[in-house]
């Protein structure tokens, strides 16, 4: 049995449905078929944020990596400090908000990137259709 493997498409900057496809989807009856249908029509699911990379050196082995599940990324600054004293060459991150009120409108894998002087590439795991949950909006 072969698997093909899908790549998914390269480019500068994800975008978003806009308000109105967000709206449309939001108002879908919760089922599997409306749920499959709908990931499989949405762009931004099917492409990774490539941005021109600031830096070109070639990682050398051996070299440290890093996986962490940041829940969110609440804290870019101390995240990225936290990586940075680990030693991480290659930082695998999981579960980062772009452009969510909990934290701050941020791209925060794209920040934590910055703040590590790190190329980076976002893919996202899942679209956000309300404004979180209860806790996150008395946090926010």
């Amino acid at each position: 049995m072969s698997l093909d493997l899908v790549k998914p498409a390269q480019i500068a900057l994800l975008q978003g449905p806009p308000q109105a496809e967000r709206d449309r989807l939001d108002a879908l009856e919760r089922t599997e078929a409306n749920h499959a249908e709908a990931l499989a029509g949405l762009a931004c699911l099917q492409r990774v944020e490539v941005p021109v990379a600031a830096r070109s050196e070639v990682l050398a082995f051996p070299l440290t990596v890093a996986a962490w599940n940041l829940e969110r990324c609440y804290n870019v600054e101390k995240s990225a400090a936290v990586l940075q004293r680990e030693g991480a060459e290659l930082v695998l991150l999981s579960e980062v908000d772009n452009g969510m009120a909990r934290t701050g409108q941020r791209h925060t894998s794209r920040d934590i990137a910055v703040e590590l002087g790190m190329n980076y590439a976002f893919g996202v795991e899942f679209l956000e259709l309300e404004l979180g949950a209860e806790v996150e909006l008395e946090f926010c």
